[in-house]
């Protein structure tokens, strides 16, 4: 999906932009078991990390933050996210390139 002029114009004004569904309801799915095997650290790879980054006393389980950094090395399926190419598409629109590395 390419994005319009308006569309940048909005994100560079606001910072940020919603473009919509971009993945199936099962394609989000998966992604979000593929997600939960990491925190679990079940996964066949290791994050960088998996912290709390709420910190330690917490009064309820809902105050948890959960960072994962570096998802894609360990799970296949956040390693074909990361270069999916619609998402790709949109983000050399929004940074006004032809390539990412």
């Amino acid at each position: 999906m390419a994005l319009t002029q308006a569309q940048i114009d909005k994100f560079r004004t606001v910072g940020f932009l919603n473009v919509g569904r971009v993945y199936t309801n099962d394609e989000a799915d998966a992604l979000r078991d593929r997600l939960m095997t990491v925190i679990a650290g079940t996964s066949r790879g290791r994050a960088e990390a998996v912290r709390n980054i709420a910190g330690e006393e917490l009064e309820a389980e809902r105050d948890v933050v959960i960072q994962v950094v570096n998802t894609w090395q360990a799970d296949d399926g956040f390693r074909v996210h990361l270069y999916h190419p619609e998402i790709c598409r949109m983000a050399c629109d929004l940074i006004g390139t032809d390539v990412l590395r």
